[in-house]
């Protein structure tokens, strides 16, 4: 009797876990492009504050705007040619958001363009790579990272320097939002199909991102 009622409890607490839409954050997996930290588990959305512009690791896409309109490009726009995208500051969002520019205005307002220069103090600074969302802590440069991505600066025409690009003015923001994570609401969240719906290539790794996200030269 006893172990039926254990079994009951199992059989329960799944069915509510799959009413409530919970994603596990192991089952995301995508190819990781170079200037991104290797081997990301459970990230499928990068936010890049200094330029409002997302990355998509399911598509490969960059997403942005451009006179009102979203773009959708495998390359970097071209606007923002003097951002250092291997060494510029990058926000993982939370796993469970889904189409995240669809709620831009929520992101520009939790992370405004160099938020983290009053954020982490100027002694930290250089070693924060980026934020995570859902772990809601900074991400720190490990050094096999940098020596990976100071090896393809060295072959290529970016510039490499450990800093990032200097803001125009020191940023003063205030309020505790300022550099916590969205909220990520159900509405922000992916519809699930149904077990009969599934494609059964979802979650899977997506193809490889362009070696070179800026283009031809």
């Amino acid at each position: 009797m006893k172990r039926a009622f254990v079994y009951l409890k199992i059989l329960v607490i799944g069915i509510f876990l799959v009413g409530c839409n919970v994603s596990n954050p192991s089952n995301y997996y995508y190819t990781t492009p170079d200037w991104l930290p290797a081997d990301r588990v459970g990230v499928r959305y990068y936010y890049y504050p200094d330029v409002e512009t997302y990355y998509d690791l399911s598509s490969g896409n960059f997403v942005y705007l451009d006179r009102g309109q979203w773009i959708f490009s495998p390359m970097f726009p071209s606007i923002y040619s003097g951002f250092d995208l291997y060494n510029g500051f990058y926000v993982a969002l939370n796993y469970n958001v889904y189409k995240p520019w669809l709620y831009h205005q929520n992101y520009l307002f939790h992370y405004p363009k160099y938020y983290y220069k009053n954020v982490f103090r100027s002694d930290e600074y250089k070693n924060i790579r980026g934020f995570n969302e859902y772990q809601n802590k900074p991400e720190y440069w490990r050094q096999d990272d940098r020596d990976r991505i100071n090896k393809l600066n060295s072959h290529d025409s970016f510039q490499n320097n450990e800093h990032r690009s200097i803001a125009p003015h020191e940023p003063v923001y205030k309020g505790k939002e300022i550099g916590s994570p969205v909220k990520v609401r159900p509405n922000m969240r992916e519809t699930r199909p149904s077990t009969r719906e599934k494609n059964p290539n979802i979650n899977q790794p997506s193809r490889n991102p362009p070696s070179n996200p800026r283009g031809p030269r």
